[in-house]
C-alpha cells in the first residue's frame, strides 16, 4: 500500500505469503516487513524489493528461488544478502530478475528453459557489448526480458533463445510474459502475440504462433486483410477496438487482457473458472468489453484475476479453490 506495508492471503503451503507458518489465510494479512516499494509474485513464492535497495524473498525453494537457503521452502522473508541497490524485481513461474540501479541485472531460479539467460555474468556481458542502457525488465512464465532507454526490447527463455534478441517491432509500449504467451502493445493500439493459442488468448489465429510474433487481427476481417497489397498486410495495424490508445497489456495462463487509455478492460482466452471477469465461464475468441472501470492495472494469476482502479479499490474474478484467493 501507500505506506510500504504489503497484505497477502490465499494458498501458503509453501510459506508463500511470507508469514512465517504454512496455513491458508482467508483475508487479508500483512507481511512483517516494511518500506515495500517493488513486489514479484512466482508460481509459489515472492520476491519484494524495499525502499533501502535491498531484496527479500520467501516461499519455494525447488528450484533455488531462495539463494543460499538450504530448506525446501522459506516461510518468512529472508535477505539476499549479495544483492543491494535494486532498483527493481521481477519474478516468472520459478525465477526472478532484478535490474540494480547501476544498470546490471541479476537473475536466480530455475533455468530449465533458458530464463536464466546464461546468468548474471553472460547477461551483463550481453549488455555491455552491445551498449545497452537497461531501463526497464520483465518477467513470466518462463520467460524474461529487458528495455533498453532507446524502447527497444529483448526477449530470452521459453519461446526465445538462451541469449537476450532484439523483440522485431519497435514502438512496442507495454509488453506482458504470460504463462505460455507473451503480449506486446504498439502506441496506435497495434497488438502483437506470440506462444501457445490453445485458448485463443491470441485470438482467432491458426498460424505457427511459438516461432513468430502474429499481429492480433481483432477488427480486421480475413477479406480486408486479403484485399490489401502484399506489402500492406504485413504492416502494423491498429486494432479495433483498441486504435489510437495505449495499451498496457496482461497476459496469464491462457488469458489476455488490455487496459484502454480511458480506463476500459478488454479481456479474451481462458475462461472456465470466470478469470475473464464477464461474469460467466465461457471463453472469448476476441476481445470482450468488461463492465468494470476506471482500471489502472491487471494482475492475471493461474485462475483468478485481480484488477486495480483508480481510486484504490481491488476487483478480483476467479476460482478460489480453497484457499481463499478472492478473500
Amino acid at each position: 500500500d501507500e505506506n510500504g506495508a504489503l497484505w497477502v492471503w490465499g494458498a501458503n503451503d509453501l510459506g508463500q505469503l511470507g508469514l512465517g507458518h504454512t496455513d491458508a489465510v482467508d483475508g487479508p494479512t500483512q507481511v512483517p516487513l516494511k518500506g515495500i516499494v517493488d513486489v514479484a509474485v512466482g508460481k509459489q513464492f515472492m520476491a519484494v524489493l524495499l525502499e533501502n535497495g535491498t531484496v527479500w524473498t520467501w516461499g519455494d525453494n525447488t528450484y533455488g528461488q531462495i539463494p543460499g537457503a538450504e530448506e525446501d521452502f522459506v516461510a518468512e522473508p529472508r535477505l539476499l544478502e549479495d544483492i543491494s541497490g535494486a532498483g527493481s524485481v521481477h519474478a516468472g513461474n520459478n525465477h526472478a530478475l532484478a535490474l540494480l540501479e547501476d544498470g546490471s541485472l541479476r537473475v536466480w531460479g530455475d533455468d530449465y528453459y533458458d530464463q536464466l539467460g546464461g546468468g548474471d555474468e553472460a547477461l551483463n556481458a550481453f549488455v555491455e557489448e552491445n551498449g545497452l542502457r537497461v531501463a526497464a525488465i520483465e518477467a513470466g512464465g518462463d520467460l524474461c526480458g529487458l528495455r533498453d532507454e532507446t524502447g527497444d526490447w529483448y526477449l530470452w527463455g521459453d519461446l526465445f533463445d538462451e541469449a537476450p534478441a532484439p523483440l522485431e517491432h519497435t514502438g512496442v509500449v507495454s509488453l506482458s510474459l504470460g504463462y505460455w504467451h507473451a503480449l506486446a502493445a504498439e502506441a496506435d493500439g497495434t497488438l502483437w502475440g506470440r506462444g501457445d493459442n490453445a485458448y485463443y488468448q491470441l485470438g482467432p489465429i491458426y498460424s505457427d504462433t511459438y516461432l513468430n510474433w502474429v499481429e492480433l487481427p481483432f477488427g480486421v476481417g480475413a477479406e480486408d486483410r486479403a484485399s490489401r497489397a502484399p506489402a500492406e498486410r504485413d504492416k502494423a495495424r491498429p486494432v479495433e477496438p483498441f486504435a489510437a490508445e495505449v495499451l498496457p497489456v496482461a497476459a496469464g495462463y491462457y488469458t489476455s487482457f488490455a487496459i484502454a487509455e480511458n480506463g476500459e478492460v478488454w479481456a479474451w482466452g481462458r475462461n472456465d473458472y470466470g478469470q475473464l471477469g464477464l461474469g460467466d465461464e465461457e471463453s472469448r475468441e476476441t476481445p470482450e468489453l468488461l463492465a468494470l472501470k476506471n482500471v489502472v492495472q491487471v494482475a492475471a494469476g493461474d485462475y483468478h484475476t485481480l484488477f486495480l482502479t483508480a481510486d484504490g479499490s481491488l476487483y478480483g474474478a476467479g476460482c478460489s479453490y480453497d484457499y481463499d484467493q478472492l478473500a
